[in-house]
């Protein structure tokens, strides 16, 4: 995994997670100055070919050259995943443009990023996505979410016409906080609402975990490092090894395309 981004709270949180993963490799750049940190992003976004994830963290459309743009595009469409993070520097009018054939999202207009309080709702049939699964009540994981503080700020953006895309988080107005998209053999997914790192401390703060931010970002990553080779149909058994006459039970999930 390729981590570029602009430091902050909800940057060094995903980092925690991705890193807390064994099964991650990660290299993380986050510039000193901007002038560095461009040089050094931009050498990392030209040489693609050994990472399976690329996630754009508040990245500033300035660094994404169109040939950068090409690259990415062909990552994904050849079975790789980006993840775009949205924030101050991204998810404007005119960023990413050529990265619109595997984007979920596009531009809501000239409005970037606003600042307020945001809280997140699951749109309806989009609770099963294994994205937002917590648990197998789809209840209890509406109430998780409307369980957490607001989020403080969000990238204006509305989902992209592909039949692909679909969105999974979205504000009281229906506008899109998270959104994703198969693209060729590959997955994309946008997340435009910012605070994940103090909703999260705010759960701790109140007797509760980050259970449920945490989890979003653990499962959105490995849906986005689950290769579309994978046959949809999983059987696994609640145990590895059985005593002999005990009764043996299976666990079989059929996924969906948008999974």
């Amino acid at each position: 995994v390729l981590m570029v981004g602009t430091p902050s709270a909800d940057f060094a949180y995903l980092r925690r997670v991705i890193e807390a993963d064994s099964n991650v490799v990660s290299d993380v750049i986050s510039p000193d100055t901007p002038q560095g940190g461009g040089f050094r992003s931009g050498a990392a976004l030209e040489d693609l070919g050994r990472y399976a994830l690329v996630v754009l963290h508040n990245v500033p459309a300035a660094l994404l050259t169109p040939e950068i743009q090409r690259e990415l595009v062909s990552t994904v469409t050849s079975g790789g995943g980006l993840l775009v993070v949205g924030g101050d520097e991204s998810l404007n009018a005119g960023w990413g443009t050529g990265l619109s054939s595997v984007l979920p999202t596009e531009s809501a207009g000239a409005a970037n990023y606003v600042s307020g309080a945001y809280s997140a709702r699951i749109p309806a049939g989009a609770e099963r996505h294994s994205i937002l699964r917590l648990s197998e009540d789809p209840v209890a994981e509406r109430e998780a979410w409307s369980a957490l503080p607001p989020f403080f700020g969000m990238s204006m953006q509305q989902v992209s016409k592909a039949a692909t895309s679909s969105v999974l988080l979205e504000n009281e107005e229906g506008d899109p906080l998270v959104a994703v998209r198969n693209a060729g053999r590959g997955k994309c997914a946008v997340v435009g609402a910012r605070g994940f790192a103090r909703a999260g401390l705010m759960m701790w703060g109140i007797g509760d975990t980050d259970r449920v931010v945490r989890s979003f970002w653990q499962k959105t990553i490995r849906w986005l490092l689950t290769k579309e080779e994978v046959r949809k149909l999983r059987i696994t058994t609640e145990k590895q090894t059985y005593r002999s006459g005990e009764p043996v039970s299976f666990r079989a999930e059929l996924f969906d395309d948008l999974l």
